[in-house]
C-alpha cells in the first residue's frame, strides 16, 4: 500500500506522513507546492513530489503508483472550493482506489438543534466563505465519484489537536498568561478530536473494500465543553484554571444576508436615492457599533469567530461512523494532552 499525501506540509499532512511512515510502516508519498515545504519532512526517507494542487496534469504525474490519496490542503477559499475535480480527474487516471477527503464539520456552523449528523440539510447560502468552500468541495467529490471509478470518503473533523496543533498551542499561551476569555463561559461544546485518531479512521477507510462513497463526521465522543476542554488542559499543565473568564457571545451575524440571491434581487430594485439614506444610516450604526466595541473591555477580548465556536449549540453525531467502520478511538483524552504537552516542551513553549 502506497498514500499520496496532498497538503504534506500542513498540519493534518505532515503528522499523516510521520504516523503512517512511524506507527504503521505505510509507504507515503507527500505531495507539497514547492521545495521548502519539504523542510519538516526530510528527516524521512521519503518518495515526495512538487505539485500544484489546482493542476490536474501535475498531479497525474504525483499520484502514478499509489494506491489511496489523502487530500488535507489549506489554502484560500477559492483554492478550496476548487480543488475536488483536478485531484479527481488525476486520481481516476492513474487508477487509484479512494480518496480520503478531510472536509471539515464548518459546514454545520448555521445548523441549529443539539445535534449534527451526516444527514443535515445544509444551506450554502448560509455560510461564510471558508465553510461554503469546504462544502463546496465536498459536494464536488462526491458529485465526481457517483459518475467516476474512484471511490470518495470525506471526513468532516472540527477541532483537531496535537502536536503542532493551534488548538494546544494558543489555549496553553492564554492559560500560562493568565488571560483566557470563553464566550459565555465556554458552555459550547468543544467537538475535538486527536490528530491521529483521524488518521486512524482515514487508514480504517482505505483498509475497508466494501466501503463506496460516503461522508462521515469525526470526532472523539469527549462530551466537553470548552469550560472543561481548558479545565482538563490546565490541569495536565500543573496550573490554576481559576483565571477563566466568561465574557458576552457574540451579536448574530448579519452580513451573510447580502451574498443571499434575495439581497441581490433587493438591491436591482432599489432606487439610487434610497440605496444612498440607506448606506448613510447603516454607516451611523457602525460607528455607533464601533464605538460601544471599542469602549466594552469585554467585547475586544475575543476573536468573533472564536467566540462563535465557544457557544457552538451541537454536538458531532458520530453513529455512522461507529457503526460503519467499527471506531473506537485508540488514544484517549489524559493521553491526548501529555502527548502535546510533550511537544510543547520539546518546542520550548513550556
Amino acid at each position: 500500500m502506497k498514500i499520496a499525501i496532498v497538503g504534506a506540509a500542513g498540519f493534518l499532512g505532515s503528522r499523516s506522513v510521520e504516523y503512517l511512515t512511524l506507527g504503521h510502516g505505510i509507504k507515503t508519498r507527500p505531495i507539497v507546492r514547492k521545495y521548502s515545504d519539504l523542510a519538516r519532512l526530510s528527516r524521512f526517507t521519503v518518495d515526495w513530489r512538487i505539485a500544484d494542487a489546482m493542476h490536474e496534469s501535475e498531479l497525474t504525474k504525483a499520484f502514478d503508483g499509489c494506491d489511496f490519496v489523502i487530500h488535507s490542503i489549506m489554502g484560500d477559499n477559492k483554492s478550496i472550493a476548487c480543488c475536488a475535480r483536478p485531484a479527481y480527474n488525476a486520481a481516476q487516471a492513474v487508477g487509484i482506489k479512494k480518496i480520503i477527503y478531510i472536509s471539515s464539520a464548518a459546514i454545520y456552523d448555521q445548523l441549529q438543534g443539539s445535534e449534527a449528523n451526516e444527514s443535515a440539510r445544509i444551506r450554502r447560502s448560509r455560510l461564510g466563505q471558508y465553510s461554503s468552500a469546504k462544502l463546496q468541495a465536498e459536494q464536488e467529490f462526491m458529485s465526481l465519484s457517483s459518475r467516476g471509478s474512484v471511490k470518495v470518503v470525506a471526513l468532516r473533523p472540527s477541532i483537531i489537536i496535537g502536536p503542532r496543533s493551534h488548538w494546544i498551542a494558543e489555549p496553553t499561551k492564554q492559560l500560562l498568561t493568565g488571560k483566557v476569555f470563553l464566550a459565555d463561559g465556554g458552555v459550547g461544546w468543544c467537538n475535538c478530536i486527536y490528530v491521529d485518531n483521524l488518521i486512524d479512521i482515514a487508514l480504517l477507510a482505505c483498509h475497508c473494500d466494501t466501503l463506496g462513497s460516503e461522508v462521515f463526521n469525526v470526532d472523539d465522543n469527549r462530551n466537553l465543553t470548552w469550560m472543561q476542554y481548558y479545565e482538563h488542559l490546565a490541569t495536565h499543565l500543573g496550573i490554576s484554571h481559576q483565571d477563566i473568564q466568561a465574557v458576552p457571545p457574540p451579536p448574530p451575524e448579519r452580513s451573510r444576508f447580502r451574498s443571499t440571491r434575495l439581497f441581490k434581487f433587493l438591491s436591482s430594485c432599489t432606487p439610487p436615492l434610497v440605496k444612498l439614506a440607506l448606506r448613510k444610516s447603516a454607516l451611523i450604526r457602525h460607528r455607533a457599533d464601533d464605538f460601544h466595541h471599542n469602549h466594552s473591555n469585554e467585547g475586544s477580548l475575543i476573536n468573533p469567530i472564536i467566540a462563535a465556536l465557544h457557544i457552538t449549540p451541537w454536538q458531532l453525531s458520530t453513529v455512522k461512523l461507529r457503526e460503519s467502520l467499527v471506531y473506537k478511538p485508540t488514544v484517549d483524552l489524559d493521553e491526548s494532552f501529555r502527548r502535546s504537552i510533550g511537544w510543547l516542551r520539546f518546542a520550548g513553549i513550556l
